[in-house]
């Protein structure tokens, strides 16, 4: 390309002929011979060009050239030449990138494989599946075929008597089962002996005088026999005392304890018991006197202080009490003038003691009316200074409330007419008169029978009833109560006498009696006989038989018949009539599925049927099942039949045996719910730097990372393309985003089951809580990190010693272990480690806590980053996989042990002691 004549030298000649004046032509040329000149203008197919004009016969000539080289306008997209696909049948697509061809990653080619090639399929094959049906790929797709890669000479799980002698003394064979297809000796071994004869060991009887010591066992014809050598060495039994013969104490009078600890005498405190020299006085604390103005004295007896019975007090009685005086006063001169007692001294007053409010004997009409017509006053008599009504022998009392049909209240039944009372035979029948809630006069009015017997008051008007009259009472009796106690009016009150009225019934409504026909579950029992309405009822099913509630009646009235025929009520309607006892016909009826089955057999269930016990005992992994019962002569009888069906033991963590990680490490799996749950979780987006960027000084986005504080001036740092950090680099919060995506949580061998921060003074409540999953060699490749106060992580703060775990086993990290053992009680147990933790396990109850492995993080509880749920003199428990639960914020204040707080942690509830 020729030079472009800067701008800068055109105006420089143009000024220079412009001071030549006088030595220019005005014929000459404008422009040098071939000379070009950038007109300003882009051009070009994505504008990154400039047009130029070119000097021809110095002038600049009119017709333009340019100097863009794109061979294709920016962001087109074609079919491009270069082959591509498994089977080289498609051609890679081509994008114009600055202009450019640029062949991309698109494929035409729709092929899946590589002719000629194989590989396994997902169809499974083999003894027990364990082989996968190979796929060959023709003309770029994979074609099933028939051969299996399974070699497997037995099917899973099936067992034998294996051929290697096993057992103590060689007297059995190891059992066989299938693995992985494959017969493989178990540890499992036919023998039964548990000792090689001759041998000797230590036993689980205890003995000894703490029973610190066990007896020894000797291996007889296989099995540990007990012989009577004891191990044990104490000298005296724990928590015994004995005396010494050394004095000690005040006045000598003491001697040296001894204790019983660990099976050895050690000298303890000093019984001596004296805090003051015999015969010593002194004045002492105790109150005395009337007013408390004393003290009394006390002398050193026997080395104690003993208050004696001199007070320095001298008042004659207690400020503000009262005593009568000598002198009555008051009606029938039951009291007595008081005297007040004034600076511990008796002063005379006014005031008589004496509270009575009549003449005893006096009678007068009191405030309470009564009477037929309530013409009348209950008398009063003055007894003891006081008035008292005066009390009738027994009487009656009517329903106050009750009102019949026609508006009348009892009353109405009481009112005399010409001298005599209503006829009771016309006014008093049971269905005269009957109001909305089925009651009539009969059962309120005591005119007519009803009402409720009473101690009356005496009044000063007319009285119930006429001397000598006799009528039908309300007291039931007879069998079922169907009659009535006859009253007799005595002293104007009615009054019960022996004679029952209307028994007509011959048994116990209710009462039963056997039949002659059998029934129950196995034929055992008979059919019976029941009392209703005070009569025999025979049934003559040979099933159990239903019998209705006879005195069932719904909220219309209607009896178990009216749901008994083809014009009777719905049973699926029977909650509409429910009565005023709460009770349908469904309840009550046996056509509607309720009533009674009387039989007298007792078997509770049908030979050889079997059930699950669900009142009984618990059992599979997680309880969730029950043993089942065998009905044997019509009793259930527990077997050990569990239908439980749970396959693992809730909490419980395990490795996937099919499915990794993206490390290559084992896949986590959970049981939940008594099934095994492959765990996952989310990865947050992924953000990549602009690797092209270059800021106007010169720095990357690895410069921003080395120096981060230049993030808060990139504004400043733009390049030519107005491009900065913040939009270029991660760290300055640009950058690109990758999608999160879900993925498989890795099993580790290791991880946190609790994070304490129990209520103990100081950091002594401090601790956190492991558990192995699997057999660990090295336990210090792991270590702790507390992040506090939500200020991100801290890294690893503690390292492990180097020990091995066995799986299953839990471990114990702890600030104060004295402490913290005394805290746990009984549940102390739990931990088959106990680590000592250093200054930097100082968790405040709301700090993130993280489990590193080889200086990486693999277990977080909270969030290093913010805010994490509280957990402050209470703990932090996990459940299963990222679940995790807490006890109240401060529920283990004020408690001596975990079983005193209200929050007892988790791992420690089967170790809650009983109640005495």
């Amino acid at each position: 390309m020729q030079a472009i004549l800067h701008p800068i030298h055109s105006l420089f000649y143009v000024l220079l002929c412009g001071a030549l004046l006088f030595g220019c032509d005005s014929g000459s040329t404008d422009c040098v011979e071939g000379e070009t000149q950038n007109t300003g203008e882009t051009c070009g197919l994505n504008g990154e060009g400039e047009m130029f004009v070119t000097c021809v016969e110095g002038v600049f000539s009119s017709e333009s050239g340019c100097t863009g080289t794109d061979v294709c306008v920016n962001d087109e997209v074609r079919e491009g030449t270069t082959v591509c696909g498994f089977n080289d049948e498609g051609l890679l697509s081509q994008s114009c990138v600055s202009g450019q061809w640029e062949d991309g990653e698109e494929c035409s080619g729709d092929d899946v494989c590589l002719n000629g090639t194989t590989q396994e399929s997902g169809t499974s094959c083999g003894l027990n599946d364990e082989g996968l049906l190979l796929e060959e790929c023709l003309e770029g797709a994979w074609v099933e075929g028939t051969e299996c890669t399974g070699t497997h000479e037995c099917v899973n799980e099936e067992s034998q008597e294996g051929t290697t002698v096993c057992g103590f003394n060689d007297e059995g064979f190891l059992m066989q089962y299938c693995i992985e297809g494959v017969w493989t000796d178990d540890e499992e071994c036919t023998g039964t002996d548990e000792c090689t004869n001759g041998e000797t060991q230590e036993g689980t009887t205890a003995c000894g005088l703490n029973e610190e010591g066990v007896f020894m066992q000797d291996c007889t014809e296989g099995a540990w026999v007990e012989n009577e050598t004891c191990t044990g060495t104490d000298v005296c039994v724990n928590g015994e005392t004995q005396d010494t013969e050394t004095i000690c104490g005040l006045n000598e009078e003491g001697i040296i304890i001894q204790d019983c600890t660990e099976g050895a005498w050690v000298d303890g405190a000093c019984s001596g018991t004296h805090v003051c020299v015999n015969g010593e006085t002194q004045e002492g604390a105790t109150a005395c006197g009337l007013n408390e103005e004393g003290v009394f004295m006390q002398d050193c007896t026997e080395g104690a202080w003993v208050d004696n019975e001199t007070c320095t007090g001298t008042h004659v009685c207690v400020n503000e009490s009262t005593q009568n005086s000598e002198n009555t006063c008051g009606l029938n001169s039951e009291g007595f003038l008081v005297d007040n007692c004034v600076d511990g001294a008796w002063v005379a007053s006014e005031v008589c003691s004496g509270t009575d409010v009549c003449t005893n004997g006096e009678t007068q009409d009191g405030t309470i009316v009564c009477g037929y017509e309530n013409d009348g006053f209950v008398l009063q008599e003055c007894v003891a200074g006081a008035w008292q009504d005066k009390e009738n022998p027994v009487g009656c009392e009517d329903f106050g409330d009750f009102i019949d049909s026609v508006g009348d209240t009892c009353q109405w039944y009481n009112d005399a007419e010409e001298g005599n009372y209503l006829n009771p035979e016309v006014n008093c029948t049971e269905t005269a008169f009957v109001n909305d809630n089925g009651v009539g006069p009969f059962h309120a009015c005591c005119v007519c029978g009803g009402g409720t017997p009473i101690v009356t008051n005496e009044c000063s008007a007319p009285t119930d009833c006429l001397n000598g009259n006799t009528k039908k009472g309300e007291t039931p009796c007879g069998l079922n109560g169907e009659g009535g106690l006859m009253q007799d009016c005595v002293q104007g009150v009615w009054v019960d006498n022996e004679t029952c009225e209307g028994d007509t019934h011959v048994c116990v409504n209710d009462t039963t009696e056997d039949s002659e026909v059998t029934c129950g579950f196995n034929d055992e029992g008979f059919g019976l006989d029941v009392c209703l309405n005070g009569q025999w009822q025979t049934f003559e099913s040979g099933d159990n038989t239903c019998v209705d509630f006879h005195n069932f009646k719904d909220s219309e009235d209607d009896t178990c018949g009216n749901y008994s025929g083809w014009w009777s009520k719905s049973c699926d309607d029977a909650e509409e009539w429910i009565n005023a006892d709460g009770v349908t016909a469904a309840q009550a009826c046996c056509t509607c599925g309720g009533g009674t089955s009387l039989c007298t057999g007792d078997d509770e269930c049908t030979n050889d049927e079997e059930q699950p016990d669900f009142e009984g005992e618990t059992c599979g992994l997680n309880d969730e099942g029950f043993f089942l019962e065998e009905c044997v002569e019509g009793v259930w009888q527990a077997t050990s039949n569990c239908n439980g069906e749970d396959v693992c033991v809730n909490e419980d963590i395990q490795a996937s045996a099919e499915e990794t990680c993206f490390t290559g490490a084992p896949q986590r799996q959970d049981c939940i719910n008594g099934t095994w749950q492959d765990q996952m979780k989310w990865y947050p987006p992924i953000c990549s730097d602009d690797d092209t960027f270059i800021d106007s000084e010169g720095f990357s986005c690895a410069g921003y990372t080395e120096e981060n504080e230049r993030c808060d001036s990139a504004g400043d740092f733009a390049n030519t393309d107005g491009i900065d950090a913040s939009e270029a680099c991660c760290l300055c919060g640009g950058g690109s985003s990758s999608g999160g995506q879900m993925g498989p949580v890795c099993f580790e061998p290791l991880l946190m089951k609790g994070v304490l921060d129990f209520g103990l003074p100081g950091i002594d409540g401090k601790g956190i809580h492991l558990i192995a999953y699997e057999d660990i060699s090295d336990l210090s490749v792991f270590g702790i990190g507390v992040a506090n106060n939500g200020g991100g992580t801290d890294g690893q703060e503690f390292s492990f010693p180097s020990i091995t775990v066995a799986a299953g086993e839990h471990i114990l990290l702890a600030r104060n272990i004295e402490a913290i053992t005394t805290y746990f009680g009984d549940c102390f147990s739990i931990f088959d480690h106990v680590i000592q933790a250093s200054t930097d396990i100082n968790q405040n109850g709301d700090d993130a806590i993280e489990l590193f492995r080889n200086g990486e993080v693999v277990n977080t509880y909270g969030n290093p980053d913010g805010a994490t749920l509280n957990y402050q003199d209470s703990w932090a428990y996990r459940l299963y996989s990222s679940n995790w639960s807490r006890g109240p914020v401060n529920c283990t204040d004020d408690t001596s042990t975990i079983f005193d707080a209200s929050c007892v942690y988790p791992a420690c509830e089967p170790f809650i002691p009983e109640e005495e």
